[in-house]
């Protein structure tokens, strides 16, 4: 039984050991921004905020409202917590990233209102919005369980961001897990009722048997392990097994993740898993004994990879008998694929950009097309575009059709290769059909669109005078495939709805509708025959049957069969005689949850509440930029990370802003500058203007010769800066493409005597060109990136100007192996003062600040060459720390000095410097959280100059 251990009564130690935590964890960074000139609307309850943008549906804002307001009674009743503090949420309808998420500092939600486009992964038979409110909302709910006794100590100390490090005390698949069962409980739907959502899990324990609790989706001896997935079997077997209340509790009202995750009830944790596996893969076992499994023809592909997971996605047979798909894996990120099915022989056609995942990839003759995402340079992932490209497999030549800010979601060629019909989806929330020409992209075509109305994966009949569609009900969540008249935009129902069913992937051949349903518990491929409207079930698959097409010859049906190392293509003859008729056809749904609630809560959940039920209307307003410019969310101590300087070695006791719309970060607090000997009062104003990320930061310094703030005289040194930054990131292609332009001035000792006096100018610029990398890589296999760094400084003992100039470069080598060469140059004019050791400009094995020249050299040349390769895969969970995996870099730097004045000459050492050496970094992760990632690095080196050999530590995040 599940134990939790009563927290020590000496638990003084714990404070220090956690405000070293929310020093790491802290990060001063605007994000999630969105242009400053987007208007907003905003309605209120007394329970809840909700703004979106001004061209946003207000009915469907109104719907979440009220949505949420339901979810509020139901989860109060059966998790025992709900918000008592009225919660904001953001809506976004820039980005076709479909996603939500919950964050501190400040505490809100934003959602993504663009619906993900794999239904049978993720949305089922559930409304897209309703989805992220059930999900998002346990979320919320779940942290403010976790504001109790010792947490809510923390968060008066600190505010959002020491409560954020109090939810390390939590593992990550218990929060995701306990949220996939809402979802899944308070619907009709939900991920927990998708077979393809714990396919995976499924076939690792029926392959490889039940693995160790500290096996992660980072472990390469077996496919990946979601934490999202695993969080769900074992939230539902502790509730099983130990109800609902002491199961809530596992939510740590405790914020020390050293405590949580002692020996003890690590032990505990990692016992009651081994027993929830065991106990699903015995019904796993019953399920598949139990059923029919189809023969098939695995179709071979050569040569064969050591890679342990490799997928081929949507296959497209071409008219020459061979096979178009995407294929990617742990060592190959997507590319098309054309394979010969006779000799297996794959050859490389295309490596896309970004894939928009759909349900299946559409071709006819030569071409085929597909949707890439594509960034908007200045706002990165919070405003995307779907892109439609269009490829000919023949000349391997692709194009985009239409304009680069289009916002397509789903795309599918004609018969004959002239149109393309896709799915528009427009900044209200609404979505409607257009034909495109496949020549210019032009539009021929714009269905009127229907209210509360979603469509997926559109395709032309074969004569091209229908579409087939799937038409996903917004409110009720009902989802038809229907035969929509091009002409008269009149439609036929040919799949009705339900609610037990999820279908997806349609695909007409003949007078047969092909399609996968969930119907038997296992994502299958079935077939409707449209003369006599009699269902059957084509494929009897173990894991899952997906992307059913039909061979050029009509012969055989070729569809992807889902095995524990991947998507892999097989075929069956095309034999509708040989069909079994669904009524035939078992069930064998394992149904991972159950209702464990009294009839009271089970009238309370939203399966029972009609979503036709009259709803309340709120005043709806402009949302107020002026009233709304602050919100206080953390104090405390933090490193000092607003300021841009070149050297950031102080510790600020401060207090933090940021608005809603993350467009204003503020600060104000007190800097200890350790290494200077002064302390520092300043302000700090972080703010976006147009395209400009625009900081302003102003203070005044008090020297010191104690721990207190003593001034030896003189009037405090005042001091303000301001910086202005300009980030775009955008993706052209396959490459992400990342620009930064900064300037900075600084003017110091506004009020001050003379040697206080001075301003610095600094001008940072960044250029990346990276391409995607795969899992096992350790670097991109090509990046080329280019960094320039300009410093003006006028004043007593500085520089007046030097230059920073560096250049890196990475290629491929063999599979998961890379070779980084990088040259790094420092021109100083002036006095040096000690700015290379500031630096670290240096061959490794070289202390940067080298005795005796330092303060005379002018220029510094250091050329870098790696070589790094993979030694371990782990994937070990040691409670505390997660180990990912070992890997070596083998180095060769030089070095060159020169001092620029022909009567002091540098020692003959140091004129020509070189070091050579391995370095092993060992990767982890520090407790539960994903960006708590360390790098620990140790190696050994030889140098050009005595000592000739030593070593090498270091510590990097």
């Amino acid at each position: 039984m599940i134990q939790k251990a009563k927290p020590k009564k000496n638990t003084w130690y714990c404070i220090p050991i956690f405000c070293l935590l929310v020093l790491i964890l802290n990060t001063h960074k605007v994000y999630s921004q969105l242009p400053y000139n987007l208007q907003w609307k905003e309605l209120n309850n007394q329970h809840f905020k909700i703004v979106f943008p001004a061209d946003y549906s207000e009915e469907k804002s109104i719907r979440l409202l009220n949505m949420l307001e339901k979810l509020r009674g139901s989860y109060a009743y059966i998790y025992g917590f709900s918000n008592t503090k009225k919660f904001p949420i953001l809506i976004n309808n820039r980005s076709l990233l479909s996603n939500a998420f919950v964050t501190l500092a400040p505490y809100r939600s934003e959602f993504i209102s663009f619906p993900f486009q794999g239904v049978l992964g993720l949305t089922g038979n559930v409304p897209w919005m309703n989805l992220l409110a059930l999900h998002e909302y346990r979320h919320v709910t779940q942290i403010n369980q976790l504001k109790e006794k010792w947490n809510s100590f923390f968060y008066l100390l600190g505010g959002d961001n020491y409560l954020a490090a109090s939810t390390l005390a939590t593992p990550g698949w218990l929060f995701e897990g306990d949220a996939i069962l809402a979802e899944t409980l308070f619907s009709k739907g939900g991920r927990g009722r998708l077979p393809s959502f714990t396919m995976q899990h499924k076939a690792n324990l029926l392959e490889y048997g039940v693995y160790p609790y500290g096996t992660r989706s980072d472990k390469y001896i077996i496919p990946p392990v979601n934490h999202y997935v695993r969080g769900y079997f074992l939230v539902n077997y502790l509730r099983k097994k130990f109800g609902t209340a002491k199961t809530n509790r596992l939510f740590q009202p405790f914020a020390i993740p050293i405590y949580t995750f002692s020996s003890k009830n690590y032990k505990t944790f990692s016992d009651e898993y081994r027993l929830a596996m065991e106990y699903f893969r015995s019904q796993f076992v019953d399920q598949i004994n139990s059923i029919y499994i189809s023969p098939y023809k695995p179709i071979k592909v050569k040569p064969r990879t050591k890679d342990p997971i490799t997928h081929y996605k949507y296959p497209m047979p071409l008219p020459e008998g061979e096979i178009l798909a995407l294929k990617s894996g742990f060592e190959q990120i997507p590319v098309f694929v054309k394979i010969n099915p006779i000799n297996g022989k794959e050859q490389k056609i295309h490596v896309p950009g970004a894939v928009m995942e759909t349900e299946y990839i559409s071709h006819s003759g030569e071409q085929w097309v597909w949707i890439e995402h594509f960034l908007e340079g200045r706002w990165s992932q919070n405003i995307t575009y779907g892109n439609i490209k269009i490829g000919n497999w023949k000349t391997k030549k692709v194009r985009t059709i239409g304009p680069k800010g289009s916002r397509y979601a789903s795309a599918s060629l004609s018969k004959d290769g002239k149109k393309i019909v896709a799915v528009e989806a427009l900044l209200s929330g609404d979505y409607q059909l257009v034909i495109l020409s496949a020549k210019d992209g032009s539009v021929l075509k714009k269905f009127k669109p229907l209210s509360d109305v979603f469509y997926t994966t559109p395709s032309f009949t074969e004569e091209d005078s229908k579409i087939l569609v799937a038409k996903h009900q917004q409110i009720s969540g009902e989802r038809n495939i229907v035969l929509k008249d091009i002409d008269s935009e009149s439609e036929e129902i040919l799949l009705q709805h339900n609610d037990k069913e999820v279908v997806s992937q349609p695909y007409i051949y003949q007078a047969y509708l092909l399609y996968t349903s969930t119907y038997s518990g296992i994502d299958n491929i079935y077939a409707l025959d449209l003369n006599t409207m009699k269902k059957y079930q084509v494929v009897s698959a173990k894991y899952g049957a997906f992307n059913p097409q039909l061979s050029s010859d009509g012969q055989n049906l070729i569809y992807t069969d889902f095995q524990v190392n991947g998507h892999k293509l097989v075929s069956i003859p095309f034999k509708p005689r040989s069909w079994r008729a669904l009524e035939k056809v078992p069930l064998n749904h394992v149904e991972i949850f159950e209702y464990q609630y009294e009839p009271k809560a089970d009238s309370l959940i939203l399966n029972n509440i009609s979503p036709r039920e009259q709803e309340t209307q709120y005043q709806i307003q402009p949302y107020s930029r002026k009233s709304n410019l602050f919100q206080v969310h953390s104090w405390g101590i933090y490193p000092a990370e607003l300021r841009p300087t070149l050297i950031n070695n102080s510790l600020s006791l401060a207090v933090q802003s940021s608005n809603l719309l993350q467009t204003t970060f503020a600060e104000t607090g007190v800097d200890t500058y350790r290494n200077q000997k002064y302390n520092l009062w300043d302000m700090g104003l972080y703010s976006q203007i147009i395209y400009t990320a625009f900081p302003v930061q102003m203070g005044a310094d008090l020297r010191y010769d104690s721990l207190l703030f003593h001034r030896r005289g003189g009037k405090p040194n005042l001091g303000v800066g301001i910086f202005a930054r300009v980030p775009l990131n955008y993706k052209h292609g396959r490459y992400l493409n990342s620009y930064i332009f900064s300037s900075y001035i600084q003017l110091a000792g506004l009020n001050a005597d003379a040697r206080y006096k001075g301003y610095r100018l600094f001008l940072p610029m960044a250029w990346s060109r990276s391409y995607p990398r795969a899992r096992r890589e350790i670097y991109p296999r090509w990046k080329q990136s280019l960094s320039l760094l300009h410093l003006l400084e006028e004043g007593q003992n500085r520089i007046p100007l030097s230059t920073l100039s560096t250049l890196e470069l990475y290629f491929p080598s063999l599979p998961t192996h890379s070779i980084h060469f990088s040259v790094e140059s420092l021109r100083l004019f002036g006095t040096n003062e000690g700015k290379f050791s500031a630096l670290g400009l240096a061959p490794q094995g070289f202390d940067s600040n080298i005795p005796g020249i330092n303060q005379e050299l002018s220029h510094r040349i250091v050329l870098r060459s790696n070589y790094s390769l993979p030694l371990l895969h782990m994937g070990w969970d040691a409670a505390i720390v997660y180990f990912q995996r070992l890997t070596a870099q083998m180095f060769f730097d030089y070095g060159w000095n020169d001092i620029g004045n022909d009567d002091i000459h540098i020692p003959s050492d140091y004129s020509r410097i070189f070091s050579t050496g391995v370095i092993f970094r060992l990767e982890t992760n520090l407790f539960s959280g994903p960006n708590l990632r360390f790098i620990y690095g140790l190696g050994l080196y030889y140098r050009s100059v005595r000592p000739h050999y030593g070593y090498l530590g270091y510590i990097a995040r």
